[in-house]
């Protein structure tokens, strides 16, 4: 398969994500972890970008995902993009987008946002990092 081929599927993989998402909420992690509007998404042949509205921090708990925290909430707010894939590995999988090189993850999944969405901080304390990662 081209790799235009590839980035066309991808891109179209990308969009559908973005528009079945709970409540227009996602979750994104960049050393600290935040729940999230989607603003808006621009795709192109080889790449993405978003626009995003934090919500609420999920999991912030070092000085150093505080200092993170306080930079992405600085605006009203913040965009971040990536290509489709880097080096063969493909950032779009699942529901999840994200990998090597990248520097987040952003996880798109409905049930998963909208679980997330109804627990309180102790639930989210205990158990997000195993919704997530494991």
């Amino acid at each position: 398969m081209s790799d235009d081929s590839e980035n066309a599927i991808l891109k179209k993989e990308l969009e559908l994500l973005f528009k079945n998402l709970y409540d227009n909420k996602l979750i994104y992690d960049e050393r600290v972890t935040l729940l999230c509007e989607l603003v808006k998404l621009e795709t192109k042949d080889d790449r993405f970008t978003v626009e995003l509205k934090v919500i609420k921090p999920l999991r912030k708990e070092s000085p150093g995902q505080d200092n993170m925290f306080n930079h992405i909430i600085s605006k009203p707010t913040f965009s971040v993009g990536a290509v489709y894939k880097f080096g063969g590995y493909i950032y779009v999988k699942g529901k999840v987008i994200g990998g090597p090189y990248m520097g987040f993850e952003i996880f798109t999944d409905a049930d998963l946002v909208d679980k997330v969405c109804k627990m309180d901080e102790g639930e989210l304390k205990e158990k997000l990092y195993g919704m997530l990662w494991e």
